[in-house]
């Protein structure tokens, strides 16, 4: 029996697998399908800092660690070696005092921030005319997450955990008020934790134990807050070489 169980073999899962094993823990990670074959292998993979100065810290923090992988990872993926800067702009004059509370509060956790007039379309030459502010954080990091998710998986098994692909979680066992392991289509696997990392697919684990409904919780490595009426606009962010769509 594992120490832990590993619910999904997304960017989360591989990690928690990854850096538990690291640590010494026994893991199984199971998967329902294939390693990043959910949102990790289809999301963009953007790396910033959080405006939230609980979590700049953490943002910075895993930035750090990314980098640290990159240096020799069991299996490539790719990952910017310099910031290529964001650019937040607007074309409302509603949404100004929305963009410079943004620009400040990103400023606020050490980010630099310059506020650009007329360059803004040199550095992003698909803007509309009609932006009426911009600014450009200088940060930012491209990552493949698709990449790096197998990365954190062959990590995981060089720690000594074990990954088991198309083995899909049904359920959770509990004993009184604590979770005792899973129920896969092999039977019972019993462990003295389980991290439930399965994305959208947790909250059906879950509920048939009549755990608490609950929302994914998202701490993604970049929350990008858009202006009201991103519609209006190519794009709400971009960064100087890459387009930043959620």
């Amino acid at each position: 029996m594992p120490d832990i169980v590993v619910v999904g073999g997304g960017i989360i899962g591989t990690a928690c697998a990854f850096e538990l094993a690291d640590r010494g823990a026994s893991v199984t990670l199971l998967e329902k399908d294939e390693l990043a074959a959910g949102a990790s292998g289809r999301n963009l993979g953007y790396l910033d800092t959080s405006k939230d100065p609980v979590l700049a810290p953490l943002a910075r923090r895993s930035l750090e660690r990314y980098a640290e992988i990159s240096a020799d990872p069991p299996t490539p993926f790719f990952l910017d070696d310099e910031p290529i800067g964001t650019l937040a702009v607007t074309i409302d004059e509603d949404e100004i005092a929305d963009l410079r509370a943004w620009a400040a509060s990103a400023e606020a956790v050490g980010v630099e921030v310059e506020q650009v007039d007329e360059r803004v379309r040199e550095l992003e030459p698909e803007l509309s005319p009609e932006v009426r502010e911009a600014y450009l954080l200088h940060e930012g990091h491209r990552v493949d997450p698709l990449a790096l998710t197998v990365c954190l998986g062959a990590l995981a098994r060089n720690a000594g955990a074990t990954i088991r692909h198309h083995a899909p979680v049904r359920r959770l066992v509990a004993r009184g008020n604590r979770v005792t392991g899973v129920v896969t289509d092999d039977g019972v696997l019993g462990a003295d934790s389980v991290v439930l990392a399965a994305g959208p697919w947790s909250p059906a684990v879950a509920r048939p134990r009549r755990v608490p409904s609950f929302r994914p919780a998202a701490c993604p490595a970049s929350a990008v807050t858009t202006v009201r009426r991103v519609t209006r606009l190519a794009c709400a962010f971009l960064s100087l070489r890459y387009s930043v769509n959620w």
